[in-house]
């Protein structure tokens, strides 16, 4: 699967401009930038965790070949600390065309940032200061972000910009979250006691009880229940971890995750005995009820690093197709046409 480019996705085309106004829904990712986001992305949405292309330059952080990036075990990559730079606080901070809440280009998630071609506001309706001067601010290559304060800041240690940091998307790693599969689950958004867990889990004392069993005979796991194969039963040892304060926009509305969603999550805790998963979109989640998928690790050929090109700048690799493939040419007006 492709990655779009490190620090900015773009959403392209008119259809995007024309947008008056952000769906409900979380859209295809369409900007994140300069981040230390998809695989799939959070909750069951393609990941991961979009599509497009990049839209101009952009600083990209110092690391080892991305494919030897661990999260778990590689540090993040600091925040750009310049005073030129804005930095989302939470999920979709949309990008709009102009200095105005019309439509939209792209968007930042928490764990990028974004460089601004200057430091004072533009004038514009909809994002208002507090003596009610504007607060949109233009970053490069294109487009303007309004900094309220409260899903986006100058500010690169915000209270809660620097706790929920440590648990936002490694756009420095192909594999920016730990993924699974849902077993079918429910999310909280503070760690539950026993009694709230029962009321929204049916069949928690049945779960209870295969867990149990399984711990004692991991091998036997999906014989005492099949929802258990392939969970993993490791117990984790971190604390509960206190988030404190943070824009209620992070947690996506969905509080349920059906059989065979995609689950996304940044660490794991122990709460009670009972382990339970950060979502990317800051939820808790029983681990019990997820199977990791197989970690990835493969990577393509870097040109100029694992090939060379010859003297005369030509890189001697073939490429081979299944079957005939149409060819295609720019015609008159500007479309693209098949010429052969």
């Amino acid at each position: 699967m492709g990655r779009p480019g490190r620090n900015v996705h773009w959403l392209l085309g008119l259809l995007a401009l024309a947008c008056a106004d952000p769906p409900a829904s979380a859209p295809v990712e369409v900007a994140s930038v300069e981040a230390p986001t998809p695989p799939p992305s959070a909750e069951a949405t393609a990941a991961e965790p979009g599509a497009g292309g990049a839209a101009g330059e952009a600083d990209a952080p110092a690391t080892a070949s991305d494919a030897d990036v661990d999260p778990l075990t590689t540090p993040r990559p600091a925040l750009p600390t310049d005073g030129h730079h804005v930095y989302p606080k939470t999920r979709f901070v949309w990008i709009r065309p102009q200095p105005n809440p019309e439509g939209w280009v792209g968007y930042l998630w928490l764990g990028g940032n974004a460089k601004l071609k200057s430091t004072e506001p533009v004038v514009g309706p909809g994002c208002p200061g507090p003596e009610n001067n504007s607060l949109w601010y233009a970053i490069e290559p294109f487009g303007y972000v309004c900094v309220d304060g409260k899903d986006a800041t100058l500010d690169p240690k915000d209270p809660e910009l620097v706790r929920t940091l440590p648990y936002a998307p490694r756009l420095d790693s192909p594999w920016p979250h730990q993924y699974g599969e849902s077993r079918g689950l429910q999310k909280y958004k503070q760690l539950p006691n026993r009694t709230e867990q029962r009321g929204r889990e049916w069949d928690l004392p049945d779960h209870e009880a295969a867990v149990k069993q399984a711990l004692a005979s991991p091998e036997k796991a999906a014989e005492f229940d099949e929802k258990l194969k392939g969970v993993d039963l490791s117990i984790p040892t971190r604390e509960p971890i206190e988030l404190g304060s943070y824009p209620a926009t992070l947690n996506e509305p969905r509080k349920r995750l059906f059989p065979l969603s995609t689950v996304a999550w940044s660490t794991e805790v122990n709460h009670d005995g009972t382990p339970f998963l950060l979502t990317a979109d800051f939820m808790w989640a029983p681990k019990f009820r997820v199977a990791p998928y197989p970690k990835v690790t493969f990577k393509g050929l870097e040109v100029g690093k694992d090939i060379e090109l010859d003297a005369d700048g030509k890189l001697r690799i073939a490429f081979f197709r299944g079957e005939d493939r149409p060819q295609y040419k720019q015609g008159p007006e500007g479309f693209v046409q098949q010429s052969g």
